[in-house]
């Protein structure tokens, strides 16, 4: 029962699997234990196709607790009915190749030798080592794990020159995105307010992982990282959720600043037609700064060809064009925007942001395209960042110099460090400034299909209360349910009317399931009734205008009824007494 539980759980938050680690001695229990394991992993693949369950190296066949560093007879038996196998950190050089020898040919990649990054007796010695484990395991032909990469963080260390060294020995890194639609808002799952389409709904902090985003990872090919800062920053402009990339920087005119953000696996195709792509981002540049989106594909036979996405502010806003070159085994294609236009920005946060490195009287711009052609595979995402009038010219030089400069590479983006008290930031002596807000990429049939047909949003569970000064409250769990084929709702934003001139609503908070708990809400004494409102997102990015989101209305009690609860203290008088 339990294991099915949780694989029902898994499936419900969005769980690649489970980690099964019992450092206990289960002398009389080991039979139990074997069956929870098996059916544990039978139940996760059936709930979730392609999730991983894995076993760590703590207690043995026989029930006790001794960790054997190594995949042996003694803990075989568990790896057989799990997925992969975790081995403890304590191991030797030797270790890695006996364990994948005994997993066999087939199963050798499912053995993750363990690597602790803060060095507690771990083979290699953790820290800026941990690409001796790495490099051992690889040689072996076996997998490894990283146990606590918060290392750097913690304790101030080069986060850049760690990930650095990983990348070096381990390069060869997983290929995400694989499938369309694609969006990134470059969420790091904590902000200081919240953003939908670039405007402020909520002024409050706050922190959930789960909404994090894919995070780029970052190869500066033409330029170095002093002379553009590359940064998660939680400062405006943003798109949506928290936080955006800033790149700040000195670049010469007849310089470019080249990185990729993403080494991608998306096959875009139509057997019986030509496939268009829908592609938007995104951007604000200050004064000189130009920035462009790149693409590169590659056709079934091979060819290459590469997508700038350019801006051409100079020209008509709704200009759309196509200027293609040959370059050796390369087609290189600019592209113009189809639509162009600012992105929503709300008063409150222009104004909250001119204590910011950027001009907060400007919004982000949303810059579309469309590539139409027929199945090719986006191989690569790219970021072009320049000072000069005209890039076209740069990029023809750059590409005739050097024609693999699109080749696959990895740096991760740093984050932005907090700053210590009142202690100003140090200024940067810079030429370029540029916001990066999101990317979507999405076939041009995809249709959101926004619509509040067959739309079930009910509050359950209301009750309501009164405090001591009089103020009233309500508590409800609001539930909904969509009937809605071939296409995914990413989340749900939830607002709230309490009175009938608030304009703007109520900015709840997001949900990445069906439900979503409202703790005593204040009530205002004008509010007939309360209003809560669902605003569905799309995978692609896209959210439903609140004017035609589905609604939910609760009637405000008399004051004499019944329903009124006697005087409590609030969660808020509980979480900071």
């Amino acid at each position: 029962m339990y294991a099915s539980l949780l694989a029902e759980l898994a499936q419900a938050l969005g769980f690649d699997g489970w980690l099964v680690n019992i450092e206990n001695k289960v002398i009389d229990l080991v039979p139990n234990l074997k069956v929870f394991v098996s059916q544990l992993t039978d139940s996760m693949h059936a709930w979730v196709p392609g999730s991983t369950v894995i076993w760590y190296d703590s207690v043995t066949v026989d029930g006790s607790l001794r960790w054997q560093n190594r995949l042996n007879d003694k803990n075989m038996p568990f790896f057989e009915i799990s997925d992969s196998f975790f081995t403890n950190y304590s191991w030797q050089k030797e270790y890695a190749k006996e364990s994948g020898d005994l997993a066999g040919e087939h199963r050798r990649f499912d053995v993750y030798m363990g690597v602790d990054v803060f060095g507690r007796n771990t083979y290699g010695g953790g820290g800026y080592q941990c690409d001796v484990a790495l490099k051992a395991a690889r040689e072996a032909e076996v997998s490894a794990a990283l146990f606590a990469p918060g290392w750097t963080y913690e304790n101030n260390k080069d986060d850049n020159r760690w990930w650095g060294l990983i990348a070096e020995c381990w390069s060869d890194a997983r290929l995400d995105p694989v499938q369309l639609p694609f969006f990134t808002n470059f969420d790091v799952g904590h902000g200081r307010a919240t953003f939908i389409e670039g405007r402020q709904v909520s002024e409050l902090p706050w922190s959930n992982l789960s909404c994090q985003s894919l995070q780029p990872l970052l190869r500066v090919e033409v330029s170095s990282l002093k002379q553009v800062s590359i940064t998660s920053s939680r400062d405006p402009p943003i798109y949506s959720g928290g936080s955006s990339i800033h790149m700040i920087g000195d670049i010469n005119t007849d310089e470019l600043c080249l990185y990729q953000l993403y080494r991608t696996a998306v096959h875009v195709e139509d057997l019986h037609h030509e496939t268009s792509l829908d592609v938007s981002y995104s951007v604000r540049v200050e004064s000189s700064s130009k920035f462009a989106l790149v693409l590169k594909t590659e056709d079934h036979l091979g060819a290459c060809s590469i997508h700038f996405l350019l801006d051409m502010e100079e020209e008509d806003n709704n200009a759309t064009s196509i200027t293609k070159y040959e370059i050796g085994h390369t087609s290189v294609i600019f592209d113009y925007y189809k639509r162009k236009g600012e992105c929503r920005t709300s008063a409150d946060t222009r104004a909250e942001a001119s204590g910011t490195e950027f001009d907060s009287c400007k919004s982000l711009s949303n810059r579309e395209y469309t590539l139409t052609k027929e199945k090719y595979t986006i191989t690569g995402v790219f970021g072009v960042c320049s000072t000069a009038d005209d890039l076209r010219p740069l990029l023809i030089k750059l590409l005739h110099e050097n024609e693999s400069v699109f080749e696959p590479g990895n740096f991760l983006v740093q984050e932005e460090k907090e700053k210590d008290g009142d202690a100003q930031t140090e200024e940067i002596k810079a030429n370029y400034r540029a916001v990066l807000g999101h990317i979507s990429l999405a076939d041009s049939s995809h249709d959101c299909h926004f619509s509040n047909k067959d739309q079930r949003f009910v509050g359950t569970n209301i009750s309501w209360a009164e405090g001591n000064a009089g103020e009233k409250f309500v508590s409800v769990k609001l539930v909904w349910r969509g009937h809605v084929e071939k296409f995914t709702w990413e989340r749900f934003h939830v607002y709230a009317r309490t009175r009938r001139d608030e304009v703007p609503l109520q900015y709840l908070g997001m949900a990445m399931v069906e439900a979503f708990y409202v703790y005593e809400l204040a009530v205002s004494k004008q509010a007939t009734p309360i209003t809560f409102y669902l605003q569905p997102q799309c995978s692609c990015g896209k959210v439903q205008d609140l004017s035609t989101c589905p609604t939910y209305k609760i009637d405000v009690p008399h004051p004499s009824s019944a329903v009124w609860m006697r005087s409590q203290p609030s969660l808020k008088d509980w979480l900071f007494v």
